[in-house]
């Protein structure tokens, strides 16, 4: 008579799925470094968009205090993303947070191309004094969001 090495009947072979089951179970699956990756700037993308969008409702009915508050938020939450945004979109980086200075091309040096981004738009925010409540300037409000428009348009065009 052959018999298997392996023979499991009855209620042995029901407590064995069982806690094969029960193993499996606990079993966790970890995401790939490209997954965990992704995920990450997804997140940090997604937040970055609703700051920018709190940031330009901000400039528009706020207070400097409030605004300055939301600039801030924006600049932290942009921080999370600098290393990909810097690594995978240069000129993008260069758009968002690039130097407060006019820049040109080598090809055409006439053509100057204005600056954008968080280091003018922290000109904007800061240049005047801290006011509360409806007093706050009209003129800084609407540069400010000149300035909004400008980091977030996908043209080398001044506002």
């Amino acid at each position: 008579m052959n018999r298997p090495l392996l023979c499991f009947s009855g209620p042995f072979r029901a407590l064995l799925l069982g806690l094969a089951t029960l193993l499996f179970s606990f079993a966790v699956l970890h995401k790939t470094p490209v997954e965990q990756v992704q995920d990450y700037y997804t997140l940090h993308l997604r937040r970055f968009h609703d700051q920018l969008t709190r940031f330009q409702d901000v400039a528009y009915s706020a207070d400097t205090t409030a605004l300055r508050r939301q600039f801030a938020a924006c600049r932290t939450e942009y921080k999370q993303l600098e290393f990909a945004v810097e690594y995978y979109y240069p000129h993008a980086a260069q758009r968002l947070n690039g130097a407060n200075l006019p820049e040109t091309e080598a090809g055409e040096p006439d053509e100057v191309i204005p600056p954008s981004g968080f280091q003018v738009l922290e000109e904007y925010v800061y240049a005047a004094p801290p006011t509360t409540g409806p007093t706050a300037t009209w003129c800084t409000r609407k540069s400010t969001t000149c300035s909004i428009r400008c980091a977030t348009s996908s043209s080398r065009r001044p506002c």
